[in-house]
């Protein structure tokens, strides 16, 4: 338990240091800009390294993971049958 606290809590106090001194240096956009882009960045490495990590794992794309049913096909033309 005290790794957690150590890993968890004690880099938030980094992180916000961080984050107070860019938005000092070149205001508060710009702070919530730079971490949000150090999250994307972190997210694609993330699943990038899962992906060549696990080459059998079958690809996921955005035609696979939305569906539309024939109903709301319907709703969407207005049609009322």
């Amino acid at each position: 338990m005290s790794v957690y606290m150590t890993f968890f809590a004690g880099t938030m106090a980094l992180g916000a240091f961080l984050a107070g001194a860019i938005a000092d240096w070149f205001g508060p956009p710009a702070s919530l800009a730079f971490g949000g882009t150090i999250t994307v960045i972190a997210a694609i490495g993330i699943a990038l390294y899962f992906e060549a990590w696990r080459p059998d794992s079958p690809a996921v794309t955005l035609s696979s993971m939305v569906t539309v049913d024939s109903s709301a096909r319907q709703m969407r033309s207005g049609s009322r049958d």
